[in-house]
Formats: C-alpha cells, sequence, structure tokens
C-alpha cells in the first residue's frame, strides 16, 4: 500500500463508531475545551494583575511611599531599561557589522522555523523541485477538529 493509501485506509469509516471510540473523541473534545478556558482564564487573570500592578504604582507615588509591607511580602515600584530593534530594521546596512564589531557575535542565530520550512518543501514538492537530500519527510498524525453546523 502507498503511504496515502495506508493513511486512507486507517481513517476510513468502518461502522458504528465503538463506546471506547467515543469514550476517547469525548475525552479529547472536553480536554481541548478545557485546556481553551484556563488559556482565557489565564490571559484575563494577566490583564487584571497588570491594572492592578499600574494601579499600586500609581498610588505609591501620589502618595510619596517607596513601598507597602502587605502579608509578609514588600511591594515596591522597580524600574528596569529595555532595548530592542524592530525587525525590519535587522537587515538594514551596517547594523550587523556593528553588532559584530561591539562583541555581539553570540546574539546571532540561524534559525528555520519549521512549520515555516515544512511549508516551503511542501509547496518545492507540489511543483516538482527537488528538495535537499538533508531533507527528510515524515507522516505526522494529528488529530482534525472542526465545529459543525
Amino acid at each position: 500500500m502507498t503511504e496515502p493509501d495506508e493513511l486512507a485506509s486507517l481513517f476510513a469509516p468502518s461502522g458504528p463508531p465503538s463506546p471506547a471510540l467515543q469514550a476517547a473523541a469525548r475525552a479529547v473534545l472536553e480536554g481541548r475545551r478545557r485546556m481553551e478556558e484556563l488559556v482565557r482564564q489565564t490571559d484575563d487573570a494577566k490583564k487584571r494583575l497588570a491594572a492592578a500592578e499600574t494601579t499600586l504604582i500609581n498610588l505609591l507615588g501620589s502618595e510619596s511611599r517607596r513601598n507597602i509591607e502587605m502579608a509578609g511580602v514588600l511591594l515596591s515600584p522597580a524600574i528596569s531599561q529595555h532595548y530592542r530593534i524592530a525587525p525590519a530594521d535587522l537587515d538594514k546596512p551596517g547594523f550587523v557589522a556593528w553588532l559584530l564589531r561591539s562583541g555581539g557575535h553570540d546574539l546571532l542565530k540561524r534559525t528555520v522555523e519549521e512549520r515555516a520550512f515544512s511549508h516551503f518543501c511542501r509547496a518545492l514538492a507540489a511543483s516538482g523541485k527537488t528538495l535537499h537530500p538533508l531533507v527528510t519527510v515524515f507522516v505526522k498524525r494529528t488529530l482534525q477538529t472542526r465545529e459543525k453546523g
């Protein structure tokens, strides 16, 4: 059997689903819904925490206080500087040379994003182009979900 035929045979319907299959599917759906809910709750908690921290910092400043102790924890505002460069500026002439001259050679990383690389190779293969001999093809079994309705 060829690889696509083998995959098709794995997922071909063969009568009504067994109770074990139904239970496994139910567990996956419940697990995914729970994870989505936890992500939403975490995002909400992060927003509430950020707002509370901003309020506390502002109140400490308006009351000319350096800190406050609460429940055995000393809370005080801190200041730190962070530096960044826009991704579009990374390729501007002279930036990489400056980075290397300044000792930042260990900051440069050669990476290839896995999903983008996979899409790139899939497009090359679909157009009949030859892939590099080091590129391997593998079948990854995943579960796809779509809402019905």
